[in-house]
């Protein structure tokens, strides 16, 4: 067992649960193909391993223990109880410790319930039969959960691109509405500016009128005056 950071990944999968009493495997189903594809020959072992490990444990009945195989990271979950003084101790892994934990403990919890139902029905044989149900079951829900959540992230992410396109939009908008605004003082500037010059023209014309009138009254006497003189 490796113990490097995971580099590798696997798809999003429940790869195999065991069944014990008093440390030893009853039952256990496997995702043959995971465990084939990914070179996961070693989780027998390891199992074995943790089993001796967990029931050891006195401080908690249900728990997680990380593991690293073929640099994959893995996440092993675990239920134990005394029924009828054994010691009943499942474990499932699952390939992603970023799964929700209502999932591996529902299949704990669903597992041991129907055991304990089995030790007054019709016992071990149908036990092994609704063990494998409900493994398979899980998985489905599994892989539905899996499903449901990839179709929310695409939901998320349209809603972010939509957002963010809407964002850019606002910002030509205000960009718009900023240059419009320029103009318009820009034009105001020029009414203002044109309007003065208008008026200074206007002076100017009445100064001129007044400077060619006077001018004109001041010729118009010079002229009698001199005429008078003649006479």
């Amino acid at each position: 067992m490796s113990h490097t950071e995971p580099h590798d990944t696997i798809e999003n999968a429940l790869i195999t649960t065991s069944f014990s009493i008093n440390s030893t495997v009853l039952y256990s189903l496997e995702n043959t193909q995971i465990i084939t594809k990914h070179k996961l020959f070693e989780l027998k072992e390891i199992i074995s391993n943790q089993l001796s490990i967990i029931n050891n444990i006195t401080s908690s009945n249900i728990g997680t223990i990380p593991i690293y195989i073929q640099s994959l990271n893995l996440t092993l979950y675990y239920l134990k109880e005394y029924v009828n003084n054994d010691l009943i101790t499942i474990v499932t892994i699952f390939n992603s410790d970023q799964i929700s934990l209502i999932l591996p403990i529902t299949l704990l919890d669903e597992l041991i319930r129907e055991y304990k139902a089995s030790l007054s029905s019709s016992g071990k044989i149908e036990f092994k039969i609704r063990f494998n149900q409900i493994i398979k079951k899980n998985e489905l829900q599994f892989q539905n959960s899996k499903d449901l959540d990839d179709e929310l992230n695409q939901v998320k992410s349209l809603l972010n691109d939509n957002i963010e396109q809407v964002l850019e939009r606002n910002e030509r908008i205000n960009l718009l509405v900023n240059k419009t605004g320029q103009l318009s003082v820009r034009g105001n500037k020029f009414n203002v500016g044109s309007k003065k010059i208008k008026r200074k023209a206007w002076w100017q014309n009445i100064k001129f009128k007044v400077i060619v009138v006077s001018i004109g009254g001041s010729l118009a006497s010079f002229i009698i005056f001199l005429f008078s003189k003649s006479i």
